[in-house]
């Protein structure tokens, strides 16, 4: 994955834990149980993994064995603590190489608020596909394209710098920016992705999408949290499910 800033695995795991994010409480993690399906007897492999929050939270599910990739060290670590499950276990790696697993590895392949943080994802989608048996399935959460505009283009007509993405300057923008956490006070290196470079590499790879969903903080839970509740109508996070044919 690509660098972070200094302290940011610090400061998340002692803002959010494993269960204090909303965004992951309210959204993710809820659209994760209904769009997994049965995951009995199968493999799993979570593409930046972080602090292992995930596989904490699929700790009651009845999956089969479960890898957790992550190139922060200090995350492994964090995650060998918070998922002391024998079924997992989390490995360093770097997804912007190819991923250290033999052809159809696994039966589910999760990538949750990864790829905008590599500043190319191609060869990573090929990759996650590469890893998948036939039949097995995708499940990606990313940042929304839009989303990345919305704050653009508040910028652009009002003259004012925004405070989520600092430094974004436009839809087509590949250069990195500075992502806020709106809880968190740290920050992280993001890339902005268009759609059209998170779908084709899904066709290229033997990929079949299956579901494209665009999530809104619209949940009464983020009343309580001004930026999220008061952009409810902005596509903040991009949800994609395919099947490798």
């Amino acid at each position: 994955m690509s660098k972070r800033t200094t302290g940011y695995e610090s400061q998340w795991n002692e803002t959010y834990g494993l269960d204090k994010d909303p965004v992951r409480k309210y959204l993710i993690y809820p659209l994760i149980d209904d769009q997994s399906g049965e995951l009995s007897d199968k493999r799993i492999l979570d593409a930046g993994s972080g602090n292992g929050n995930l596989l904490s939270y699929l700790a009651s599910r009845s999956y089969k064995s479960a890898i957790g990739i992550d190139k922060s060290p200090e995350f492994i670590n964090s995650a060998r603590t918070n998922v002391p499950d024998e079924r997992a276990q989390f490995v360093e790696a770097d997804l912007l190489q190819k991923l250290p697993f033999e052809d159809a590895s696994f039966d589910v392949v999760y990538s949750i608020f990864v790829l905008n943080e590599l500043p190319e994802i191609r060869l990573h989608i090929q990759e996650m596909s590469r890893v998948l048996h036939s039949g097995g399935h995708l499940l990606i959460v990313a940042t929304h394209p839009l989303f990345a505009m919305y704050y653009h283009l508040y910028e652009r007509f009002t003259g004012k710098q925004n405070d989520k993405l600092i430094g974004i300057k436009g839809y087509f923008d590949r250069e990195p920016v500075q992502y806020i956490f709106t809880l968190a006070k740290s920050s992280a290196r993001f890339f902005q992705h268009t759609f059209e470079e998170f779908l084709n590499p899904l066709f290229e790879s033997g990929m079949e999408p299956l579901k494209l969903l665009e999530l809104r903080t619209d949940d009464i839970n983020f009343q309580s949290i001004p930026s999220y509740w008061d952009t409810r109508d902005v596509p903040k996070y991009l949800f994609l499910k395919a099947q490798k044919r």
